[in-house]
């Protein structure tokens, strides 16, 4: 009988203490929600590759507790409420362009599923053109069993832009800068790259051509390179599976521009004539490969400034600095030409004549503000042009020039390449005017130029 009530009240007890224990284990756990990772606007950067597939993800939080059913809602009642809210005009891709399915199931122990779109990307294209978006898939999720879905994530808006894959010069067009060669030595070699724009998995095999046709529609002051004056490695290439670009090597024969003495900036007219796979882009399947030929820094011994039209020294008060044009061509940069500084001051338009004593093939100028502690605000001349004769009578304009800022003490500017004599430095516009603020080139300018020097034969 004490076994019995011994057994009753031990029972008792563990009954008691399991009653009286609550389960905390959901304690801070909240119910199951859906959301999108990546919502609202993305931009499709995709290529034209037939089909192409676009995944995004959707996540459930919480306990784990329930399954989530969804619906995907892209239709032109979704569209108008996008534009709405976003003032916006986008139109809805028609259905026939892409394909998604129309809902999913996240299961209980589920954290995630992605959902995939299939773009046709030639039908996407004949639609809107390459490089648009006008079309877009607005996806709105919506539960059929209850769960939640977190409303600021619950849309994304798929805007497709369908780029052509191609291969292209890394730099096309007239974008590249000059390469710069000195006339004196033997050949150079240099290079050029061609690439793809998108991550290429096949082997590609190419070929580049030089066009001279293409010069007629060049907007540079550049001349073409003579065709004997260069060598392409090859005509044809190979780029490996895996691989996005391909060096080509221009040998460049510079006893051709020392034996004939030319020098100035040339260009070779490069076009990809063909590829193996996919598409060559008009604009970037070309490049106007430039170099420059660079002679020596001629010497100034003999050079005179003929002529002028404002001079510090054109003043009594100014003579005692000795500003006169002369400085230019000295070989000092703290001595300097000045313009007139006092009042009544010379309307702008300043020019210089120098005479080279010579002819000279020539394809470089410089202009060199003043230097030396003290001078550094010294110049202010910020635009003009340069004109060239053999006479001292007919003139031609070489080119204009533009400083970007007064800060720089030297300046180059690189010209075709011309026969000359006399060089004329035109300067039509300064940093600061005379007579201050709200001052033009009518009322003269303050400004110092140190040395003037020319590039050539």
């Amino acid at each position: 009988m004490k076994h019995i009530i011994k057994y009753i009240f031990c029972l008792g007890l563990l009954v008691n203490i399991l009653t009286s224990c609550e389960d905390t284990r959901l304690d801070g756990m909240v119910d199951d929600k859906t959301y999108l990772l990546t919502s609202g606007f993305q931009e499709l950067k995709i290529y034209n590759f037939g089909s192409v597939t676009y995944k995004f993800a959707i996540y459930k939080s919480g306990i784990g507790s329930s399954e989530a059913h969804l619906t995907f809602k892209a239709d032109e009642e979704t569209l108008a409420e996008y534009n709405q809210a976003n003032n916006t005009d986008y139109k809805l891709l028609p259905s026939d362009m892409y394909s998604m399915p129309t809902n999913c199931t996240i299961a209980k122990e589920e954290e995630r599923i992605y959902v995939e779109v299939n773009f046709d990307t030639q039908k996407i294209m004949d639609l809107q053109g390459k490089k648009q978006s006008s079309y877009i898939i607005p996806i709105k999720m919506i539960s059929n069993n209850g769960i939640e879905i977190e409303p600021e994530k619950n849309m994304i808006i798929l805007a497709p832009i369908i780029n052509q894959p191609c291969l292209v010069f890394e730099t096309s067009g007239l974008n590249m800068e000059s390469v710069e060669v000195s006339a004196k030595g033997g050949n150079e070699t240099f290079t050029t790259k061609v690439i793809t724009n998108y991550e290429n998995n096949e082997e590609l095999t190419f070929s580049v051509e030089v066009d001279p046709s293409m010069m007629e529609n060049y907007t540079g002051f550049a001349q073409i390179a003579p065709s004997e004056s260069y060598s392409l490695e090859s005509s044809d290439f190979t780029i490996p599976a895996g691989s996005n670009e391909k060096e080509i090597s221009i040998e460049l024969k510079k006893s051709i521009f020392q034996e004939s003495k030319m020098c100035g900036t040339f260009v070779i007219p490069l076009r990809i004539k063909s590829v193996s796979q996919y598409y060559l882009d008009d604009e970037e399947s070309i490049q106007f490969y430039k170099f420059t030929i660079l002679p020596d820094e001629l010497s100034r011994t003999g050079w005179k400034v003929i002529d002028w039209n404002s001079c510090i020294d054109m003043d009594e008060e100014g003579k005692e600095y000795g500003r006169t044009p002369d400085k230019m061509l000295d070989g000092d940069e703290t001595t300097f030409w000045a313009a007139k500084w006092f009042p009544p001051y010379v309307p702008m338009p300043y020019f210089f004549i120098f005479d080279m004593g010579a002819e000279h093939q020539i394809s470089r100028l410089a202009i060199v503000k003043p230097g030396g502690s003290g001078n550094e605000w010294r110049g202010l001349e910020k635009a003009g042009y340069f004109e060239y004769s053999l006479d001292n009578t007919t003139w031609k304009k070489l080119s204009d020039w533009v400083m970007e800022s007064n800060e720089p003490r030297t300046h180059f500017y690189d010209i075709p390449s011309v026969k000359a004599r006399y060089i004329r430095l035109v300067i039509t516009e300064a940093f600061e005017y005379g007579g201050g603020a709200g001052k033009g080139p009518q009322d003269g300018a303050l400004m110092d130029i140190a040395e003037f020097k020319v590039w050539g034969y």
